[in-house]
């Protein structure tokens, strides 16, 4: 007798299939994971990803790249390649390593580079930019 065949998994089925949540251009902002059957066919066909995906918010764009078929490309920031990044990253990496290699020998690290540590990252603003 033959075995029967199962039928193929329907996209109901995927726990991994996640929709993307889009900006007005195009920029990623949120993601649905495991959405529900209703909110799967309302959603836009390049929104919908049967095999889910891990992509940074915010920090992707989703682009037609053939016809019917879209990706999602990196987003460039102007502050992603500022000057004034790569005028501060010498002076922090040096801190940086001395702090590493003291904690991986056990060892406390120097407070100088402490100090020169916390100085830096009050330079950031939290808000991610």
């Amino acid at each position: 007798m033959a075995e029967k065949q199962k039928a193929p998994a329907s996209p109901a089925a995927s726990p991994s299939r996640a929709l993307a949540v889009l900006d007005a251009d195009g920029v990623l902002i949120g993601r649905v994971d495991n959405p529900g059957d209703a909110e799967w066919d309302k959603a836009r066909p390049e929104c919908r990803f049967p095999n889910g995906f891990d992509n940074a918010l915010h920090r992707y764009r989703l682009v037609m790249w053939r016809p019917d078929r879209w990706r999602f490309e990196p987003v460039t920031h102007a502050k992603d390649a500022a000057d004034e990044n790569l005028e501060g990253s010498p002076k922090i990496l040096a801190p940086i390593a001395r702090a590493v290699i003291a904690l991986a020998s056990a060892q406390t690290p120097a407070a100088g580079d402490v100090g020169k540590l916390v100085d830096y990252l009050k330079t950031f603003d939290a808000k991610g930019n």
